[in-house]
């Protein structure tokens, strides 16, 4: 499993057995992540990251679930924060929630696959207060 871990001050990304153990450290190069998932098949894990060490979300990146690859990113929240993502079942879409500025979060879907992570059909869903 992948888990973001704090040592000595800098957030990590750790691969770790089911015994707790890790595994291996996963080099994102990005300061800040948080809110990791596995894509359906398991090649897959996505995160937020930002440069900004307070942030609570950032733009959505995709990864190799092994670290044998870069982070792709998928999302530009620009002020916005995207925050909890999870693949759908089909691992076509994502679902994640995004920060408004002084609005709440709003829940949209995206396609991983497109290299500019624009968004298809987006459907929005108001929560206040969070």
């Amino acid at each position: 499993m992948a888990l973001r871990r704090v040592r000595d001050g800098k957030i990590e990304l750790n691969l770790v057995n089911v015994d707790g153990t890790v595994r291996s450290t996963i080099n994102t190069g990005i300061p800040n992540i948080d809110d990791v998932s596995y894509s359906p098949d398991g090649k897959s894990i996505m995160y937020w990251g930002t440069q900004n060490p307070t942030a609570t979300g950032g733009a959505l990146y995709i990864q190799p679930a092994d670290g044998s690859g870069i982070p792709r990113q998928v999302t530009t929240p620009g002020d916005a924060g995207d925050a909890d993502a999870t693949f759908s079942s089909d691992g076509k879409t994502i679902g994640f929630s995004s920060r408004e500025l002084g609005n709440g979060r709003r829940k949209l879907r995206a396609d991983p696959d497109r290299a500019d992570g624009r968004f298809g059909s987006a459907t929005r869903h108001r929560r206040h207060g969070l």
